[in-house]
């Protein structure tokens, strides 16, 4: 993406990831997870896949934010990564340009610090994506 130095307006994409053994913040899995992995809607997505949302403006670095089981509390998270972090995400969906400020993205996640107790199909990371796109005025498309 090309665009003004320190300007606010990004690409902002889904990606997902397939869990693994020590892959979460707490470095473990649920095995109803591991179980589900064949169970995909037509996106591709499942139980098993771990969502996290990134935010392109255009630096040499891509904001990360996702959320995950820490101490059984559904925790959200920002980093950044270099750019190549994005490219390495084999399933990637963009879904809107926008003008967001990234205090505007700090706020909505102080606002979603308390998302409750982590549960693997009722609230997790695939939940708390579709909030943070909520709170933002992001569409998620359909499967």
């Amino acid at each position: 993406m090309s665009g003004c130095l320190y300007s606010d307006w990004c690409e902002v994409y889904l990606c997902s990831r397939p869990l693994q053994q020590g892959s979460s913040i707490n470095g473990a899995v649920n095995a109803f997870s591991l179980l589900t992995s064949s169970s995909q809607s037509a996106s591709g997505n499942s139980w098993a896949m771990h969502w996290l949302l990134v935010f392109d403006y255009g630096e040499d670095e891509v904001l990360i934010c996702d959320a995950d089981n820490h101490e059984g509390d559904l925790t959200g998270r920002t980093y950044w990564k270099k750019r190549a972090a994005l490219e390495n995400y084999g399933k990637k969906r963009y879904l809107a340009k926008r003008n967001i400020p990234k205090e505007r993205i700090d706020q909505v996640l102080r606002k979603m610090c308390d998302s409750g107790q982590y549960h693997y199909t009722e609230n997790n990371c695939q939940k708390w994506a579709r909030d943070l796109l909520h709170e933002l005025d992001i569409e998620m498309p359909p499967d």
